[in-house]
């Protein structure tokens, strides 16, 4: 399902910095429909893998737990972990910071594959919200209102682990909707 996403928004996740040139840059041709070539330029600005998989797993696993043993409190401990990181970027992001130095030797291997920081943000702050709304049902004792909320965010990280993500679907989709607007908007 994923190389089914980036064949059809190849440029989704091709954009990148070029450091040397100081420039944008698209290569076309690197998403092929089997698998990943090792020829991908990566931004060198982006959130390793590894550390955007144990995100989106850190995200289940709580979820999962927290519906398991209908314990409100456990949302608002992931709510807690996730606000810094929606707030201030990857910078005050506990599950960044325990990432890189769990996962340092996968990090620097020279073949890791980068998310692009902007669309993972979107998607914190996406979770984030869900998880605000979540706290909020539960705080008026709407607890099927809740959980729903819960639920959505478990199925939309379990989805981006099986390979789509859902959150940077629709990053590509505003942003796509905003440049056709602003060049209706000048003509």
């Amino acid at each position: 399902m994923k190389s089914r996403f980036y064949d059809l928004f190849p440029k989704a996740t091709l954009w990148g910095i070029n450091r040397e040139i100081g420039k944008t840059f698209y290569q076309p041709g690197i998403y092929s429909k089997k698998k990943l070539m090792k020829t991908q330029i990566c931004s060198p600005t982006g959130i390793p893998m590894p550390i955007v998989t144990l995100n989106r797993s850190i995200i289940v696993a709580c979820s999962v737990f927290a519906l398991a043993t209908q314990q409100p409190l456990i949302t608002t401990a992931l709510l807690a972990v996730l606000l810094p990181a929606s707030l201030f970027g990857r910078r005050a992001s506990l599950i960044y910071g325990l990432g890189q130095r769990l996962l340092a030797q996968q990090i620097a291997k020279p073949n890791v594959i980068f998310e692009d920081a902007q669309t993972q943000r979107f998607n914190n702050i996406i979770a984030t919200l869900l998880l605000a709304f979540a706290q909020i049902a539960f705080f008026v004792q709407n607890m099927v209102l809740g959980w729903l909320f819960i639920g959505m965010i478990l199925v939309a990280a379990s989805v981006a682990l099986l390979g789509f993500c859902i959150g940077c679907f629709i990053y590509f989709q505003f942003r796509l909707n905003r440049y056709r607007l602003i060049n209706w908007m000048t003509k």
